[in-house]
């Protein structure tokens, strides 16, 4: 269609509507009410402290990780709380590490290589020495006793593994915001495997990444009228299958 007919057809409406206008007159009773809705969407706020309430520092371990035997473990108490508005279903953990985080123990570079025998001298790689130690995480709801996970660093640090889900082993299976933000305890243990040998004399991971991932609820069909607020906020869930 071009211009000129469009404009041609718009003159002939105008004058339509003219004529209607100008042959009576029209009367209604009329009436409108208007309503408003907000839709606002609520927060995932994981937070990670201490057993007393503080704030954790960037390093989960406090103490320095080095100098360590065979057979040695370490482990580390921390609570995890729902800072956000929405209760917080799953809560996993990630661990993390590059070969680029790695000191060889048997390279002449390191620190370590005047220090070892000849015979321990023997090249790893990150995986290698991360298969040596052994991750192990408890949850629950007073103390964290129940085993959440167990496994090698170097399965932990796989694209598709995580540890179980830390809530699973509390009363209500979650970390709800409603009637309070909640809190559990975590308890986190690496050892070195007491069947590590020689070869692995000097070596050390720099840097291990720890990840602590959260996850809500599955969506909900609400009729109008429900405590949708309310609701989304205490959601508690039921525990997993083993």
């Amino acid at each position: 269609m071009s211009i000129k007919a469009k404009v041609s057809m718009a003159i002939l409406a105008a004058a339509a509507g003219l004529s209607l206008v100008g042959g009576g007159t029209y009367a209604s009773f009329t009436d409108t009410e208007s309503a408003q809705a907000e839709f606002a969407a609520g927060t995932i706020d994981l937070q990670v402290k201490k057993l007393n309430g503080d704030t954790l520092a960037t390093n989960l371990f406090a103490s320095k990780l080095s100098n360590l035997k065979p057979g040695d473990s370490v482990e580390k108490l921390f609570k995890i709380t729902n800072g956000g508005t929405l209760s917080i279903r799953d809560v996993f953990l990630k661990a993390t590490y590059t070969e680029g985080d790695f000191v060889d123990g048997a390279d002449p570079r390191s620190e370590t290589f005047a220090k070892l025998d000849t015979k321990a001298k023997i090249k790893n790689t990150a995986d290698e020495f991360a298969d040596q130690i052994v991750v192990e995480v408890f949850g629950g709801d007073i103390y964290p006793y129940k085993s959440v996970w167990k496994g090698t660093l170097k399965e932990l640090n796989q694209d598709a593994v995580t540890t179980g889900d830390l809530t699973d082993p509390t009363i209500g299976h979650s970390l709800p915001a409603l009637p309070w933000a909640d809190a559990d305890p975590v308890r986190v243990r690496l050892t070195f495997k007491d069947t590590a040998d020689n070869k692995f004399q000097g070596d050390a991971l720099q840097k291990i990444n720890f990840q602590l991932i959260a996850t809500q609820h599955l969506g909900t069909n609400f009729v109008d009228g429900e405590n949708i607020e309310w609701f989304n906020g205490s959601q508690l869930d039921a525990p997993k299958p083993r």
